[in-house]
């Protein structure tokens, strides 16, 4: 189906049924609402899409919780969660510069970068550590390399060193992994799976296939862990063979908000590179082709850098700049990336300051 089949024009009419009229009342009504829409929007994957409302997961619920009961929240969270290996866990890894492949572990990956950072910076030239949340204890960030995923070689753009985790053992009958209770990976349908929820018989994806569990173990151990961002429409990448998961639910809230607005003006997504931005965009669009044209609002500019709706809503993707939103009617701004600059007024004392928003997240002065 052509895309201009799946966009509802600005004011078309659409005839609804009474129950229509009913179930677009419900779906209005916060917060409740929220989460029964989730049933009508499918998220796409490398084997068609998905039912969000079938496959959302406890921390995205309370991620809508927290977008919706604050006007001004700040989430800090990697750009892909639940996904974490122990250190010997082996990866498949592409030079960029010089297109040399290699497989390596994942820790001695982390470790080759603050080694190169160290004594050659021009291999990586902007490399920087970041200091983690409760979560991350080293980040690193990436440019020059690429990860093996089931859709090819994609870029690497951060490793993160996390705190200590209780070790999960998996094997299938080829391949076996050290990981994380929450670390995601996927069944023979390509829905996510908690390593802690799998049974022996299941089958998940790997690297020759599909293949299934013959073991799974809680162990008695504790291992400081690791995993990749990695720039991709899935964040999905191979860890000892088999596939594992890498922003789907702040586009999702951004869309309800949209097609049910309680305020029009401009939402503005913006992050320190455009095409970050425009990946969470793109998403908003995707949903928005699944849901049926009559929850659809009409549209009126719908491009690589924007959405206007006909019901008073525009979305915008912007890279962060001093110009960021000027001259908009902000009425809801997603920040994709903690490195975001803001401007925030002191109320008791007038003062204006630029911070970022994990200074902001971070620093007690602005509690």
């Amino acid at each position: 189906m052509a895309v201009n089949d799946l966009i509802r024009k600005a004011n078309e009419p659409v005839e609804l049924t009474k129950e229509q009229i009913l179930e677009i009342a419900r779906i209005y009504k916060r917060p409740n609402g929220i989460f029964r829409f989730t049933h009508y929007v499918d998220i796409n994957t490398k084997d068609g899409p998905i039912n969000f409302g079938k496959v959302i997961k406890p921390f995205q619920y309370d991620m809508i919780k927290l977008f919706h009961d604050n006007e001004k929240s700040i989430l800090l969270a990697s750009r892909q969660m639940s996904k974490c290996v122990c250190g010997d866990t082996k990866i498949k890894v592409k030079n960029n510069e010089n297109n040399k492949e290699f497989e390596i572990t994942i820790e001695k990956f982390h470790k080759l970068l603050k080694k190169e950072r160290s004594n050659a910076e021009n291999i990586l030239p902007s490399l920087e550590t970041i200091e983690g949340d409760s979560k991350f204890i080293e980040t690193l960030k990436v440019n020059g390399y690429s990860v093996k995923t089931d859709e090819g070689y994609k870029n690497v753009i951060s490793t993160n060193k996390t705190v200590k985790f209780d070790v999960y053992y998996l094997k299938t009958e080829n391949y076996e992994l050290k990981c994380a209770d929450t670390h995601v990976v996927y069944d023979d349908k390509l829905n996510e799976k908690y390593v802690k929820d799998l049974n022996i018989g299941e089958y998940i994806v790997t690297e020759s296939g599909v293949e299934k569990i013959i073991e799974i173990i809680k162990t008695n151990e504790k291992e400081h862990m690791y995993d990749l961002s990695v720039d991709s429409d899935t964040h999905r990448y191979y860890t000892n063979g088999i596939l594992s998961h890498n922003t789907t639910t702040a586009a999702f809230y951004i869309l309800y908000e949209s097609c049910f607005p309680r305020v029009k003006g401009d939402y503005l997504i913006v992050a320190h590179r455009l095409d970050h931005a425009q990946e969470v965009l793109r998403r908003i669009k995707e949903m928005y082709y699944s849901l049926p044209k009559w929850l659809k609002p009409g549209v009126e500019v719908f491009n690589k850098t924007s959405i206007t709706f006909d019901n008073g809503v525009r979305i915008i993707a912007e890279p962060t700049t001093e110009n960021a939103g000027r001259g908009k009617s902000l009425k809801i701004v997603y920040c994709v990336t903690g490195e975001t600059k803001v401007k925030i007024r002191n109320k008791k004392t007038g003062e204006i300051r630029e911070v970022s928003i994990k200074e902001l997240y971070e620093n007690d002065e602005f509690k």
